[in-house]
């Protein structure tokens, strides 16, 4: 009777050695797959065409207008290297509620900090406030009026890169400049090779691949305009104006262009069908000039760029050189018009100052004005109301 006792004693231990040694493997199985869930949720996810609109910034071929107001930065196509001390305004725009997503890695010798100011505002070409100051390098330190951001190490060529994405503006904070301003020492750096911010509200107008979306004004567009190197570019032949397929009622528009030297275009803002922009019933044009060129010098105060067309006088002196970019933001409630160019408020007009406004249309078609001169525009995208 012993034998059979022992035998099954030794069956027990072995199933249940068997069994420890399965639930052994299965927990560590979920505790790897729940390391590996823990991972995914720490790297950004993939950001979808319905978060806005993808402003490159400071690095890329087309990243937005950006300038550095104090230190030291080199650049090109792909990178920016910033040293330490440095202050970088990432564009011309006011941001409110946006993602900023940035990859960064240290090239020492020391550490040197990314810091992002939020809300700033900038006078006299310095920043005297901003809403808010948050270390990228421990982006989950919760905003004021965002949300946490996340952090993730991307293993790089040439070491380990940080990618952060940062949620801004979720809880309804004002807008203001995006400011980049690197702590550490003078001789620290680090390598920035992606940096752009998502529009949350703005559609983009412009797919830089094709014309879609828009329309020759009773001609075929394709006379005088096309796309190139991600570009929307007027050519200079004769031909049509180019005009949105909707029509649109309040809105902010914001776009990007460059011209040759003496070169002129428009944008068309609420115009009927046919385009007309001149009296009663009309829309009206923002004017889009070279006011640096000789041809010009004894212009109208009307005819300055980002003038209400021979309506509202825009305050000179905004336009950059022939040749560089400038920003256009045209934002239109009602009969209030608000025009900021190159980051600086160039015209607040309403029907209450400009008696001609109120016999203007609320609601009418964009438009890209041919002056038979080259002309390139991009990053055109716009926030409707309806």
């Amino acid at each position: 009777m012993m034998m059979p006792t022992r035998r099954c004693g030794r069956r027990a231990a072995g199933c249940c050695f068997l069994w420890t040694l399965l639930a052994c493997v299965a927990w560590r199985g979920v505790i790897v797959v729940g390391a590996a869930w823990w991972l995914f949720w720490q790297l950004p996810g993939p950001v979808t065409a319905g978060q806005g609109y993808p402003l490159p910034l400071v690095v890329g071929r087309h990243a937005s207008v950006w300038r550095l107001l104090a230190g030291r930065v080199e650049h090109d196509d792909d990178a920016l290297r910033v040293w330490g001390g440095s202050t970088v305004v990432l564009s011309d725009y006011e941001h409110g509620r946006c993602m900023l997503e940035l990859d960064y890695r240290q090239l020492g010798p020391c550490a040197a900090e990314p810091i992002l100011l939020v809300g700033a505002e900038e006078r006299a070409g310095r920043v005297l406030v901003a809403d808010e100051a948050v270390s990228l390098a421990r982006p989950a330190d919760r905003l004021r009026h965002g949300v946490l951001g996340r952090r993730a190490h991307l293993a790089g060529r040439s070491g380990v890169w940080q990618r952060v994405r940062i949620e801004l503006g979720a809880d309804g904070g004002g807008d203001g400049r995006l400011v980049l301003r690197v702590a550490g020492d003078v001789a620290s750096s680090l390598a920035i090779a992606r940096l752009r911010v998502w529009e949350r509200d703005f559609s983009p107008l412009f797919d830089g691949q094709s014309l879609a979306g828009w329309t020759g004004a009773g001609e075929d567009a394709a006379t005088c305009w096309r796309v190139a190197d991600g570009l929307l570019e007027c050519t200079g032949q004769r031909g049509p104006w180019l005009r949105s397929m909707r029509e649109y009622g309040d809105f902010a528009l914001r776009l990007e262009y460059r011209l040759l030297p003496g070169g002129n275009s428009g944008v068309y803002v609420r115009v009927p069908a046919d385009g007309n922009h001149h009296g009663p019933g009309a829309g009206l044009e923002v004017q889009i000039l070279d006011d640096h060129a000789e041809r010009y010098r004894d212009l109208q105060p009307y005819q300055f760029t980002g003038s209400l067309y021979a309506i509202a006088p825009a305050r000179p002196g905004s336009t950059r050189p022939a040749g560089d970019w400038n920003s256009l933001e045209i934002r239109c409630t009602g009969l209030q018009y608000t025009v900021v160019h190159n980051g600086q408020l160039v015209v607040e007009a309403s029907a209450r100052d400009c008696a001609e406004l109120a016999e203007r249309r609320v609601r009418g078609f964009l438009g890209l004005q041919n002056h038979s001169e080259r002309v390139e525009f991009r990053h055109v995208r716009i926030r409707a109301a309806d």
